[in-house]
């Protein structure tokens, strides 16, 4: 299977592809990453047979009416949703098929009532705006989404992969079973304390809020940009992570990783170099030793990861190298490191 995580200003998008067949699907499209999409599907030389959006968004502005026509692929939505968009109306428990990828529509009514999630076997689940990891979602419907969480989910098992449509709680993905653990919207025993432990009660729906979802369920609306409409939403972040609160994982100057690393990578085992680069970047050039692996593809690694007693994480700049650091350390992981200044450090270090 092949995977890309897109992210921008705080939402994620995914193609998700069969290896051999090379068919995807597109999920949640932002008009402002086509250039991103464009570039993928061609170097991959994929055929997307599918752009879905797991609802009606208000948050930003869907390019998938721009990917689908580029791609020659069908919009499809949930069979609640009123946009003029979809081409196929999606009903709970249809198959959504490419190559052996296979992903199974249940719905998930709370944040809107058009919203979705897609669930591909026990391997992952696509929860868009109805589940993010480590924070509250805002909702429209509190009911609604609590029985939605009991209900729908109740076949999710802990090791499914959980890839949600925002970074609430600064992570890049999560586990189920984590999920169930550390989120008060799936741990709260009572409907009560899920009320309680919300970040935010109810979405407010302002009017840049309304133009997006005008803009979101046009077939060809005039507008192309989200400055029309002033900026995105704000949404409540958890207070996690260097770029706005408590950090809870250990990070490291590239001098120290000098010391520890060159030292002792050849009779310590146990210590990993994870360069999150993509692989381009990396073999343009990296720290002997270092094992790559693209953020965007850590998550199907946990186990592999779990083996090292400290692992050591680093990127060109520092930034996503924090990213994968934030979601490791939330998610269990011993040891995690993130390493300050990234390879652009290392190298004005003259390493």
């Amino acid at each position: 299977m092949g995977f890309k995580q897109f992210r921008h200003e705080g939402c994620y998008s995914y193609c998700v592809f069969d290896g051999e067949t090379r068919e995807g699907v597109l999920i949640d499209p932002r008009a402002d990453l086509m250039e991103e999409y464009r570039i993928l599907i061609s170097d991959q030389k994929l055929k997307l047979l599918a752009v879905i959006d797991t609802r009606l968004h208000s948050h930003h502005l869907s390019g998938s009416h721009l990917a689908a026509q580029e791609f020659h692929s069908n919009i499809a939505m949930s069979r609640r949703s009123v946009s003029e968009r979809s081409q196929r109306a999606l009903q709970p428990g249809e198959r959504i098929r490419a190559g052996a990828l296979d992903l199974r529509v249940i719905e998930t009514p709370g944040v809107s009532e058009d919203a979705i999630c897609l669930v591909e076997g026990k391997r992952m689940i696509f929860t868009g705006d109805t589940l993010s990891a480590g924070a509250c979602s805002p909702v429209c419907a509190p009911e609604d989404h609590w029985k939605s969480l009991r209900e729908s989910f109740d076949e999710i098992s802990d090791e499914t992969l959980i890839f949600p449509g925002h970074d609430l709680g600064a992570h890049l993905f999560s586990t189920f079973g984590v999920e169930q653990k550390k989120n008060p919207e799936l741990s709260s025993a009572s409907f009560e304390r899920y009320l309680n432990a919300r970040v935010g009660d109810v979405v407010r729906v302002d009017g840049s809020a309304k133009d997006r979802i005008r803009y979101n369920s046009q077939i060809r609306p005039l507008e192309s940009n989200e400055s029309h409409f002033g900026r995105s939403i704000p949404l409540p972040v958890a207070p996690v992570g260097a770029f706005g609160g408590l950090q809870t994982f250990a990070s490291l100057s590239v001098h120290k990783l000098a010391a520890k690393w060159l030292k002792q990578k050849s009779r310590n085992r146990s210590l990993g170099l994870i360069d999150v680069r993509e692989q381009v970047e990396f073999e343009a050039g990296s720290i002997a030793g270092a094992r790559n692996i693209p953020l965007s593809e850590i998550a199907f690694h946990l186990e592999e990861l779990k083996n090292f007693s400290k692992i050591y994480l680093i990127c060109q700049t520092g930034r996503r190298s924090w990213f994968a650091a934030t979601t490791l350390d939330y998610l269990g992981l011993p040891g995690v490191t993130h390493i300050s200044g990234g390879m652009q450090a290392w190298q004005h270090a003259g390493y």
